[in-house]
């Protein structure tokens, strides 16, 4: 199969586990494996680490105030289109231009994307606090695939391949007396240690 948006390639497991022969079944099933435990990270981290095509998705302002809006991962503010609906009537009566909003943080670091959208003090509009009051276009995700997001996944392919002749690392949950999944099951404790600091967080 082909793999869709993985974090890592065939090639780079392969390396990762020293095969260096070419077995087409076996890569085809590494190559399910590789997408499954992409999927997977998406799930774990509550974001993707790939470039969607240019999407609207839509946005309330709430705990930012009608200054900040708080957003999905947006790459780059190429695309970026920006409009909004005062009255909820579904009419966006309001387009945006550069001048009317910054995107944070200002300067992402290591690939990392933007996160948040604020009003300027120049600017003619603020955010709507209607349900899907704010239509945002762009293109979401990450510009590149941070290397912690790429070796929990050469772990996590290592692991699930290994499993099919019963060796396998250990992947028993761990969780907090409140509740709180550290590492889910199937995950191995190494691989959840390099997803974590990415895991987004909800307010």
């Amino acid at each position: 199969m082909t793999i869709t948006n993985g974090y890592c390639t065939l090639a780079e497991y392969k390396a990762w586990n020293t095969i260096t022969t070419t077995n087409a079944t076996d890569d085809s099933v590494i190559e399910d494996i590789i997408e499954s435990a992409s999927r997977q990270i998406d799930g774990i981290c509550g974001r993707h680490f790939f470039v969607t095509s240019a999407t609207a998705r839509y946005f309330k302002a709430d705990h930012g105030g009608q200054d900040l809006l708080f957003i999905d991962d947006l790459s780059s503010t190429t695309s970026l289109a920006i409009v909004s609906d005062d009255d909820g009537d579904g009419t966006y009566e309001n387009t945006w231009v550069a001048a009317d909003y910054n995107v944070v943080p200002y300067q992402p670091q290591n690939s990392g994307p933007y996160t948040m959208i604020e009003t300027t003090p120049q600017g003619d509009f603020v955010f709507s606090t209607q349900k899907k009051g704010n239509k945002i276009t762009g293109l979401w995700g990450w510009a590149a695939i941070p290397d912690d997001i790429k070796i929990a996944c050469l772990i996590m392919v290592d692991n699930e391949y290994h499993a099919r002749d019963g060796q396998s690392q250990s992947t028993t949950s761990t969780i907090t007396a409140a509740g709180i999944v550290l590492t889910p099951a199937g995950v191995p404790k190494s691989a959840m240690d390099k997803l974590r600091p990415y895991i987004r967080l909800t307010i």
